[in-house]
């Protein structure tokens, strides 16, 4: 039986290589089970519909590919805008620090991520790299809002250990433990993320392994959940904010 074809029809812009930029003015996208297989100018090709099981018309209207946020603080929508005027660091501390540490209850860090995250893709952002906040809970009820939104990002739970303010700090063992915590859980969000920590805790890395053997193709060797077709769409990754406030990545 053949899978269910969708095609999405009006005027397709996209870049098929860096600086080159095409345009079919009557094309459309054909996917399946939410993967593009063909992109099709119907001037040409009249007859690439004919199999399709439903064609979504937007004549008329751009297609365009989705775009891509690398670095976006989720709970900071809730106070887009505010303190424009000040340097990064009194706005830190005026705004920012004092507003993030709120996010320690669950039930608002949910109502501010689903905001934050429909807004991201209501202007077209279909794939982001988020910050969370450094709770841990709250980080995977982000993980848990962006994975039933159907948006493709990578997450973190953020990691500050030093110069924050005292109601908004962690000590640097526990911020490890539950950054562990937090990429366990976000993997065991589907089966091919928990396949594949099992793979990892399966492979037994030595102090000595990690003193001695970091060259890339110990690495290459070892399964991988990056670039696969199976990739999951919710990916983990260790977030220190940044160097000021994180002693992470200075030991």
């Amino acid at each position: 039986m053949n899978k269910p074809v969708t095609a999405f029809v009006g005027t397709l812009i996209h870049s098929v290589s860096f600086g080159n930029l095409e345009m079919i003015a009557n094309g459309a996208v054909l996917h399946c089970n939410g993967i593009i297989t063909e992109i099709v100018d119907l001037d040409k090709n009249p007859n690439a519909l004919k199999d399709v099981s439903h064609v979504c018309d937007y004549k008329g209207k751009l297609i365009i590919p989705g775009f891509v946020d690398a670095h976006c603080h989720a709970p900071q929508y809730v106070f887009t805008g505010t303190g424009m005027d000040l340097g990064l660091l009194e706005w830190l501390n005026k705004y920012t620090f004092p507003t993030e540490s709120k996010f320690k209850d669950e039930v608002f860090a949910r109502y501010a991520y689903e905001k934050s995250v429909k807004r991201h893709l209501k202007c077209g952002t279909t794939c982001a790299a988020y910050f969370a906040t450094l709770h841990l809970n709250a980080s995977k009820v982000l993980a848990d809002v962006i994975q039933a939104s159907g948006q493709r990002s990578l997450v973190g739970k953020v990691n500050m250990d030093r110069n924050s303010p005292d109601f908004y700090i962690e000590p640097t063992d526990s911020g490890c433990m539950e950054t562990e915590e937090f990429l366990r859980y976000v993997l065991n969000m589907t089966t091919t993320g928990s396949d594949f920590l099992k793979l990892v805790d399966a492979d037994e890395v030595t102090e000595e392994d990690m003193m001695s053997d970091l060259s890339p193709s110990r690495f290459d060797s070892r399964n991988s959940l990056l670039n696969k077709t199976n990739m999951p769409r919710v990916m983990p990754v260790i977030t220190p904010r940044f160097v000021p406030t994180c002693r992470y990545i200075c030991i």
